[in-house]
């Protein structure tokens, strides 16, 4: 990879630090995320597949893979292509040195033959070199909608999970646990009158605890239901 392309690349990636396996509820994923474990620790399948609808956490696994990696001496890289496909495709050139490679939103290169072939290409030079590989999108890769049959081919190669997206009980598990981790802690009534009032999507609701937590540290505050009521404008 160039130098100029290494700084566009590094200009491109936004990563989220609290994205790691503690703070992912795995619900009905234990399967997936043990096999991500496996992943990073150079165990058990070399390449992995995994995709859900928008806030199953395919993203957050990806970083938390990448974060795991970090921790154990390896080098990886997340590859979000949501961001990448506004630069050149030659920034994947070398990638391959790298031990873990976790690539995001593949479908966004729907319509991007040149994309779609620079991917090709890294995924049989990511084999040949024995990299690990971490592919994640919003659908199955059967049902790429890609021109480049081959590429098709090579992605139905590896292990396949489905994310499982949680249900509303599921989501207020993962609100505690993810305050929990903050040093926070909540009364179910506070619980119970959040999740009643804000958007169900996880990232909505991380986003909302995010929000409560800055405000709270800033006053000196408890989260009380008076005090979220007054932070979050609800009547």
């Amino acid at each position: 990879m160039t130098e100029q392309a290494q700084e566009q690349l590094t200009l491109s990636i936004r990563f989220r630090d609290q994205h790691d396996f503690d703070s992912f509820f795995m619900g009905a994923n234990i399967q997936a995320v043990t096999a991500l474990k496996q992943l990073c620790a150079s165990e058990g399948e070399p390449y992995i597949f995994i995709w859900g609808s928008e806030g199953a956490g395919c993203s957050h696994l990806l970083q938390a893979v990448c974060q795991q990696a970090t921790q154990q001496g390896l080098t990886s890289a997340y590859l979000p292509m949501a961001e990448l496909i506004k630069l050149n495709p030659l920034l994947l050139d070398g990638m391959e040195s790298l031990d873990i490679l976790c690539i995001d939103n593949i479908e966004q290169l729907e319509g991007l033959l040149e994309w779609q072939e620079a991917l090709f290409h890294l995924f049989n030079r990511a084999r040949e070199q024995h990299t690990r590989l971490l592919i994640a999108a919003h659908q199955s890769p059967r049902y790429m909608p890609f021109a480049l049959k081959d590429l098709t081919s090579r992605l139905c190669q590896g292990v396949i999970f489905q994310i499982s997206a949680m249900n509303d009980e599921e989501k207020a598990a993962a609100f505690v646990q993810r305050a929990h981790k903050r040093g926070i802690r909540l009364s179910d009534e506070v619980v119970h009158y959040i999740l009643s009032r804000c958007p169900r999507q996880t990232q909505a609701l991380f986003h909302i605890l995010d929000q409560l937590d800055r405000r709270s540290l800033q006053a000196g505050r408890k989260l009380t239901i008076p005090f979220i009521r007054d932070v979050l404008g609800w009547g």
